[in-house]
């Protein structure tokens, strides 16, 4: 089980400020090496910058989704995204497994994520009647997180560090693909951090910082339990 949690931006459940967004969210992605453009995304992503690595290497594509992962700087490695989704285990992203039906009935639902993610919307809607969210750990829809999904105001753009039918794209949340404030908030879910020296320079740390570029001054916000 991994356990989500709450994130506040300046420690400020309410203050939110505007966005600077783009028409479509797909033309901001960015390579996570560089932080250069993406070009041919749906079928051989590259790195524009002729300079960088990913230039001539490009990224995976699984799924129809794009692999957006500093394989050099990520403990995820480039060989999972050849042959398979990405993950290295079975995943239960329908949750109608016994094990996870099981853990539901013993558990329970998340009432606290649900409650957060309701706040979260709500103050989103303050600001933009048609917000983009991004969903990191979005896998799997994650317990208390429905109305995200169900509200059809809501865009979310789901990331993994593997393909499901609930993710636009892989990607690793220590280097998120994306241009500063792309997004109107970040919901974060069932993440699960290492503190252990992965070496080759990996940063476990650094999805926090993340996050906080990727909208300014929004509410980021997690609470939700999901099965491994």
């Amino acid at each position: 089980m991994r356990q989500g949690r709450i994130f506040l931006m300046n420690d400020v459940v309410g203050t939110l400020m505007e966005c600077s967004r783009s028409a479509d969210w797909k033309f901001r992605m960015r390579c996570p090496r560089c932080g250069s453009s993406i070009s041919d995304i749906q079928t051989r992503p590259s790195c524009v910058n002729y300079n960088c690595d990913y230039s001539d290497a490009g990224f995976p594509v699984v799924d129809g989704q794009p692999v957006l992962i500093d394989f050099e700087s990520s403990v995820f490695d480039r060989r999972l995204y050849h042959r398979d989704n990405g993950s290295v285990m079975p995943r239960d992203v329908a949750g109608q497994s016994i094990g996870t039906r099981l853990h539901r009935f013993t558990f329970g639902e998340n009432p606290v994520a649900a409650k957060n993610c309701e706040k979260f919307l709500d103050l989103l809607k303050q600001k933009t009647a048609r917000p983009v969210v991004l969903v990191v750990g979005g896998g799997t829809v994650g317990s208390g997180a429905d109305c995200l999904y169900d509200d059809p105001d809501v865009e979310v753009v789901g990331t993994d560090v593997f393909s499901t039918d609930n993710t636009a794209l892989v990607a690793d949340a220590h280097k998120l693909p994306f241009e500063d404030a792309t997004f109107d908030g970040v919901w974060i879910q069932a993440v699960l951090v290492s503190g252990a020296g992965h070496g080759r320079g990996r940063n476990p740390s650094g999805a926090a910082p993340e996050r906080h570029c990727l909208c300014r001054n929004t509410l980021h916000a997690a609470g939700t339990r999901t099965r491994l």
